[in-house]
């Protein structure tokens, strides 16, 4: 599966969260998102906070205004196709998606109670080790099992 078409299968299949995801089409989906975060991040930063940005018309400053509001709006919809296509990694991974729970637990607990007692650099620590054992896991390899369906066309 290519950039493209995985792009395009994550947004067809975001509200589906049976079945399996390839390894591509979760990574490229992944890759995708940070390509436009980043674009968000860069024009974010070097128009919001510019000279050149509060200095152009008001149609250009408007314009450029609502488009990097459509970015995160469109960053955070995107949170939908990211949560399903996960779900259906980890199927083909060959684990059941309530293994999920835990990390969401972790994170929430990490975020609003342990920032509040050994502060927030050490629940960043936590909320990033989290985070990579969950990336190791979705970095395996298919499982050939079928209990969630057929293995995913590579």
């Amino acid at each position: 599966m290519n950039f493209l078409e995985s792009i395009k299968t994550c947004f067809k299949k975001c509200f589906v969260f049976n079945g399996r995801a390839s390894r591509s089409e979760f990574w490229y989906f992944i890759l995708f998102l940070i390509l436009a975060y980043f674009i968000y991040a860069i024009s974010f930063r070097f128009l919001g906070d510019s000279e050149l940005y509060y200095s152009l018309p008001d149609t250009l400053y408007y314009l450029l205004e609502y488009s990097i509001t459509g970015m995160y709006i469109f960053i955070c919809i995107c949170m939908i196709p990211l949560i399903s296509v996960t779900v259906r990694r980890i199927h083909d991974v060959g684990y059941s998606s309530l293994i999920l729970i835990p990390f969401l637990i972790v994170f929430i607990i990490s975020i609003f109670f342990i920032s509040k007692i050994i502060g927030f650099f050490m629940s960043n620590i936590i909320v990033l080790c989290v985070q990579i054992f969950l990336l190791v896991l979705l970095a395996k390899k298919s499982n050939d099992k079928k209990y969630f369906g057929d293995p995913p066309n590579k």
